[in-house]
C-alpha cells in the first residue's frame, strides 16, 4: 500500500469557501480579486475496478483519492503534479501537467495515460497563500408555469431537492453550487405548442430578479411527448440568464428530470455534447439509462476538463463575459470543443462553441476607414451571431431566412453608406454559401418558400446585380439558369423568379427605394420572391426548347417579363412614402 498523509476522500477532498457570482445576460461577474490562472488536471477511471492514488506535491504532504470505476475526478493545480499509485507490486509515479485528461487503463497492470489539451508555459501560477478549490455560488430562482398540477408545497420541495442534487454534481466536476434565492410561477399560453416559442415567452414572462443570475423554468404545458424529436429542455448557451425544461406529469421519471436539469445547466457553464453513452451531456438524455440503480449522472472528463476551465475564470479571475476568457483557457476551450466535435461529426453544438469562442475573441480595432472585406466580416459575424443566438430555432424555415437577412441588413446599416448595400449582399453569400460551397451547419436550413436553392439564388443574383448593375446581372442570370437547365435536364423558372427579385431588391436599395432599415426590420421573402406555384416550373430541357427556345428567344424574353411584372406587384414593392 501506499504510505501517504492527510487522506482524503472523493467527496471530502476539499474545504469549502463560498464565492458570490452575479449573472446578467451573458454577463458574469465575480465579488472575488482576479487571479492569475491556475488549471486542473482531470482524473478519469477507465478500468472496472475503484483506484486508490495519491497527489504528490513539492514541499506539501501527499493526499490520498479513491476514484470509483467510470468516475472523473478534477484536481485544481498550479503547476505539474505526481500520481502515486501500485501497479503489478511497485509503486508508479506519473507525472500530469496542467490541463491535461489522465485516464487510469489496465493494460495487463494499472497504468495512467495522458492527454494534454493546454498551451506549454501558459498556466501562471497564483500566490502561494491563494486558494484554488473556492465554490462559486451561483444565485438562481426556480419558477413553474400555472400548469403544474401540484400545490406549491409539493412542487416547491420537489423543485428545490432537483436543483441541490443537480449542485452536488457540478460542485464535485467544477466548483460551482447552485443556491435557491426566489420561487415563482409564470402565466404561460396554452396556444404556444413549438419549444422555442416557450422558451423566448419564458424569457419575456419571467425576468431575472436581483440577486437571482438565473432563472430556471418548469413547464407543464406539454404532457405527452411530441410525435417528432422531443425537446425536453433548452437554453440558448453558455452563460446565458434563462433555462427551460419540460415537467411532464408521467412518461418521465425523477432521475430523468434531474438529467434533464443537469444536461442544461452543463450547457450554462460551457459543457457541449459528447459521445460517451453514459455522459450527461450525450446528445439525447431522456433514454432511460438513468432509471436504473447502477447508473450515476455525471460528465464525461473532456466535458469535465471544459466545465472546470470555464468555471475557474469565473471563481478566481474575474471574467464577465466570454470575451474575458484568458488566452490559455480559450485555447483549452478550443481544443476540448475541437475534439468533442470530431467525435461526434453530426453534431452541431461544439462547433456552435467553437464559434463562440472565435467570434468573442478580442480584437485590435482597424487602423482607419472600415474596408469592403472588413465590413462584409462585420456582416458575417452578424449572421453567425443571430445563428447561435437561439438554440431551439427550427431546423428549416422560411422564417429562419428571413432572420438572417434582417441581421445582415442590421449590422450593413450601421456602415459607411459607400460600403453598406455591397457589404450586406457580400456578406449573406460569404455566410451562406461558407468555404468551399459547403454552409457552416450552425446555420440550419433557411429557406424562401421552403426552397434552400431559392435563397440561394436570390442572395447571389443580388450580389451580381450589385457588381454589374441590374441589366448585366439579369443576362447573365438568365444565361445561367438555362446552362444549369440544360446540365440538370430541366428548367426553373422559380430560381429565374427569384434572381429577378433578389437583383430588383438591390435596385431599389441603390436608388433610396429601399432603405436597409426597412430590411432590418421587416424583411419577409415572401413578400419579395414569387411562390414556384406561380410560374412554369420543373420543365423538362426538352419541352423547355420547343416552348421558349433560350434566353435570346422572343418567347422566352416574354416569359421572363411576365416573371419581373408579377415580382414588381408583390407587397415587398409597394412604394412608399419617403420625406
Amino acid at each position: 500500500m501506499i504510505a501517504v498523509a492527510g487522506a482524503a476522500s472523493f467527496e471530502a477532498w476539499r474545504m469549502i469557501r463560498p464565492v458570490s457570482i452575479v449573472l446578467s445576460g451573458l454577463f458574469i461577474a465575480c465579488a472575488v480579486s482576479p487571479v492569475a490562472r491556475a488549471s486542473v488536471v482531470v482524473l478519469a477511471n477507465q478500468t472496472d475496478q475503484s483506484v486508490t492514488f495519491a497527489e504528490v506535491l513539492p514541499g506539501e504532504k501527499a493526499r490520498a483519492y479513491r476514484i470509483a470505476p467510470g468516475d472523473v475526478l478534477p484536481l485544481p493545480a498550479r503547476g505539474p503534479i505526481t500520481v502515486r499509485f501500485e501497479a503489478g507490486g511497485r509503486v508508479v509515479d506519473r507525472r500530469a501537467v496542467p490541463d491535461s485528461i489522465c485516464a487510469f487503463v489496465r493494460e495487463g497492470s494499472l497504468d495512467l495515460i495522458q492527454r494534454s489539451f493546454g498551451v506549454d508555459g501558459a498556466v501562471a501560477a497564483p500566490r502561494a497563500e491563494e486558494r484554488l478549490d473556492v465554490v462559486g455560488v451561483l444565485p438562481v430562482m426556480i419558477l413553474v408555469d400555472e400548469e403544474e398540477p401540484a400545490v406549491r408545497r409539493l412542487w416547491e420541495s420537489r423543485l428545490r431537492r432537483r436543483v441541490a442534487d443537480a449542485s452536488r454534481i457540478f460542485e464535485r466536476h467544477c466548483l460551482m453550487r447552485f443556491e435557491v434565492v426566489s420561487v415563482g410561477v409564470w402565466e404561460s399560453n396554452d396556444g404556444v405548442t413549438d419549444f422555442s416559442l416557450s422558451l423566448r415567452e419564458f424569457e419575456r414572462e419571467a425576468p431575472l430578479v436581483p440577486p437571482a443570475c438565473l432563472a430556471i423554468g418548469f413547464t407543464s404545458q406539454y404532457r405527452k411527448p411530441d410525435a417528432n424529436r422531443v425537446h425536453l429542455g433548452g437554453t440558448r448557451g453558455p452563460l446565458y440568464h434563462h433555462l427551460l425544461v419540460r415537467e411532464w406529469s408521467q412518461h418521465i421519471s425523477e432521475p430523468e428530470r434531474l438529467e434533464v436539469l443537469v444536461h442544461e445547466l452543463g450547457h450554462v457553464l460551457g459543457a457541449s455534447h459528447s459521445a460517451e453513452s453514459a455522459s450527461v451531456m450525450r446528445p439525447m438524455v431522456g433514454d432511460r439509462q438513468s432509471r436504473a440503480r447502477s447508473f450515476r449522472i455525471g460528465f464525461d472528463p473532456l466535458n469535465t476538463l471544459a466545465m472546470f476551465v470555464f468555471c475557474e475564470q469565473l471563481r478566481l479571475r474575474g471574467a464577465r463575459r466570454l470575451a474575458d476568457l484568458s488566452p490559455a483557457s480559450r485555447a483549452v476551450l478550443s481544443n476540448v470543443y475541437a475534439e468533442l466535435q470530431r467525435s461526434l461529426p453530426d453534431d452541431t453544438a461544439a462547433s456552435r462553441y467553437l464559434t463562440l469562442l472565435a467570434m468573442s475573441a478580442p480584437r485590435a480595432a482597424a487602423p482607419g476607414p472600415p474596408t469592403l472585406p472588413a465590413a462584409t466580416q462585420s456582416v458575417v459575424r452578424a449572421v453567425t451571431r443571430a445563428a447561435l443566438a437561439d438554440e431551439s430555432r427550427p431546423a428549416s424555415s422560411d422564417a429562419l431566412a428571413d432572420y438572417y437577412v434582417r441581421a445582415a441588413a442590421r449590422e450593413a446599416s450601421r456602415l459607411p453608406k459607400p460600403l453598406a448595400v455591397k457589404a450586406f449582399l457580400s456578406g449573406l453569400v460569404a455566410v451562406l454559401e461558407g468555404r468551399d460551397g459547403a454552409r457552416p451547419s450552425v446555420l440550419g436550413k433557411p429557406t424562401i418558400h421552403g426552397r434552400e436553392d431559392l435563397l440561394r439564388h436570390f442572395v447571389a443574383a443580388g450580389g451580381l446585380s450589385a457588381t454589374v448593375g441590374p441589366a448585366g446581372a439579369a443576362s447573365l442570370s438568365s444565361l445561367k439558369e438555362t446552362i444549369d437547365g440544360q446540365k440538370a435536364g430541366r428548367f426553373s423558372f422559380s430560381d429565374l423568379a427569384a434572381d429577378f427579385a433578389g437583383i430588383e431588391v438591390v435596385t431599389r436599395l441603390a436608388k433610396a427605394e429601399l432603405s436597409l432599415d426597412e430590411l432590418a426590420g421587416s424583411f419577409e421573402a415572401r413578400h419579395f420572391v414569387l411562390p414556384p406555384d406561380r410560374v412554369p416550373e420543373d420543365m423538362t430541357s426538352d419541352a423547355f426548347r420547343k416552348t421558349y427556345g433560350g434566353p435570346n428567344d422572343p418567347r422566352f424574353q416574354q416569359q421572363a417579363d411576365v416573371l419581373r411584372r408579377q415580382t414588381l406587384i408583390l407587397p415587398g414593392y409597394a412604394t412608399k412614402k419617403r420625406p
